[in-house]
């Protein structure tokens, strides 16, 4: 609870922030988009990622299973700083069938949501509204409890 606590702190993450506007580009198709629109008017878990980073790494394969699971939540997974191919290359070579990956070149949205570092998980409400935030490695049951507190305000 301790490392929970501090770890939030570290964030300088507030409640209720709406998502921030950045232009972000779709791995798949190239297009760019911001991120509410990303989130297609659903509650929305944002991952900043890096492959670099091992947390990251550590955290990725619990998060694409339940990405995979979820039907009424969007997973996405905004990857921070890296080229489309040292992604694609990353993705493939950890066998992660991830959907909805962006690119954000320029790593403009963790400076812009106010995180220090990776990972760090979003919580966004069907409104678009930030209602919750973690920093470091998430666990399983963490991100149920938060994916079922999303599902209960649509």
């Amino acid at each position: 609870m301790v490392f929970w606590v501090a770890a939030s702190a570290a964030t300088d993450l507030g409640q209720a922030k709406a998502m921030p506007a950045l232009v972000l580009t779709e791995l798949d198709s190239a297009a760019q988009i911001s991120l509410s629109q990303a989130a297609r008017g659903r509650p929305a878990v944002v991952s900043l990622w890096a492959s670099w980073c091992g947390p990251c790494r550590q955290e990725m394969p619990m998060l694409a299973a339940a990405q995979q699971r979820e039907s009424v939540v969007g997973l996405l997974f905004v990857n921070q700083g890296e080229s489309h191919g040292a992604v694609r290359a990353y993705l493939s070579d950890q066998d992660l069938p991830l959907r909805e990956v962006l690119l954000d070149p320029g790593s403009k949205l963790g400076p812009a949501v106010g995180s220090r570092g990776l990972p760090t998980t979003l919580f966004y409400d069907v409104e678009g509204r930030l209602v919750d935030a973690h920093f470091g490695v998430l666990n399983a049951a963490a991100l149920e409890v938060r994916l079922r507190q999303l599902r209960a305000r649509r």
